[in-house]
């Protein structure tokens, strides 16, 4: 099957656009800060080693938000998202919060090239690389690869895996490439940990954790944390 990349680009946008409207800004704290909680935890971890750091696909920003607000480093962060309605929820989130130093602009992959190579001590995607096209999810490995510094370090996170089960649970529907849509949006670039590793390359895998989004007894996302 021949996966039309341009109309799922554009369907993926409009997607998120809604989603994210239906989800309000808001305030993060330090006593926000759970050490249980795995996607927390990395955060935290990032903003304790890194002054300047890059949130690919920010979402409701709370990865860069946490990142600086549990964190002890940070000096500057920038979130990029294609979904206009994401970004203005990031900026009054981070008003909210008080925190400063912290940028959200709209921007896609193609956005990521007009910035200087080797110009961030971290890199952070969550929930991006296994929701976009093959073409476009190796485009943003490409770039994270050129902005990230030597010796930086690069968080990815990424759905679970979806095996025979699950896919017939969630009733998705298989277009090519490893690739599953629900009601005609991609909501997964289907990998294995070693897929997703081996991609990465030249970064090498530093810790793996997972991380229950869906509660315990749920399918947990996969936590992936890269030196360069």
């Amino acid at each position: 099957m021949i996966m039309e990349e341009t109309k799922l680009e554009q369907d993926l946008v409009s997607f998120w656009d809604r989603e994210y409207g239906q989800n309000p800004s808001y305030r993060i704290e330090k006593s926000d800060y759970d050490p249980n909680d795995a996607f927390l935890s990395y955060a935290k971890k990032i903003g304790d080693s890194s002054e300047k750091i890059l949130d690919i696909g920010t979402g409701d920003g709370l990865l860069l938000l946490a990142s600086k607000c549990f964190g002890s480093k940070v000096k500057e962060g920038l979130g990029i998202d294609p979904s206009k309605t994401a970004i203005g929820n990031c900026r009054e989130s981070a008003k909210m919060s008080g925190l400063e130093g912290l940028t959200f602009e709209v921007g896609d992959n193609r956005f990521l090239s007009s910035l200087p190579a080797a110009s961030f001590d971290a890199v952070m995607i969550s929930n991006v690389l296994d929701v976009v096209p093959p073409k476009v999810s190796l485009s943003l490995i490409q770039e994270i690869q050129r902005l990230v510094k030597k010796g930086g370090l690069v968080l990815v996170k990424v759905n679970f895996f979806l095996d025979g089960k699950m896919i017939a649970r969630t009733k998705t529907a298989f277009i090519g490439e490893n690739c599953y849509t629900i009601d005609g949006i991609l909501r997964s670039y289907n990998l294995k940990d070693e897929e997703w590793i081996e991609k990465m390359k030249p970064l090498k895998l530093a810790e793996k954790a997972f991380y229950a989004r869906l509660g315990e007894n749920g399918p947990k996302d996969r936590i992936f944390l890269f030196k360069a």
